[in-house]
């Protein structure tokens, strides 16, 4: 429960409501957990003015008795643009080597929920609207397919 916690803050720092341009309603910070490691999460956070952040965000300590923990970060971040049913991010940094095209995700609403549908599967992201005084300790860099950890910087991937 402590790391679900010290997950939940550090994706808050990544960065919802009709008939609005389709952005308008996905306009927020979302915040989804691994269905199979409570230890590893992943948020986004869509802007008024077009921009995104994505993260994924893996707890690697955490201390009950100091509210203190260590996470490791991958983010991206860049511009999107959205239909009814349909996002297109294109990235302009990340923490992993570019280059990173253009890429789109289905979406929809389920009562205050978004759900994102890419080529492997599904995952239903809830508002994000927790706050926290935890203190951490973030590493930011890239997981490869393996899962293997390497830190790198923010950089421009285009």
């Amino acid at each position: 429960m402590r790391q679900l916690a010290v997950l939940a803050c550090v994706l808050l720092a990544v960065g919802c409501g009709g008939s609005d341009p389709p952005s308008s309603r996905l306009e927020g910070k979302w915040l989804a957990r691994d269905a199979t490691d409570a230890t590893v999460g992943y948020g986004v956070n869509f802007l008024a003015n077009g921009t995104y952040s994505k993260a994924t965000a893996v707890v690697t300590a955490a201390d009950q008795a100091s509210n203190s923990g260590s996470v490791n970060l991958e983010e991206e971040d860049g511009t999107f643009s959205a239909t009814q049913t349909l996002i297109t991010f294109s990235p302009t940094q990340s923490t992993c080597p570019g280059p990173d095209p253009a890429y789109s995700l289905a979406y929809e609403f389920i009562g205050p929920n978004l759900t994102l549908v890419g080529t492997a599967g599904a995952s239903t992201f809830a508002p994000n609207t927790a706050t926290t005084t935890a203190t951490l300790a973030v590493r930011f860099g890239c997981y490869d397919s393996a899962g293997n950890f390497t830190v790198s910087p923010f950089a421009a991937v285009n």
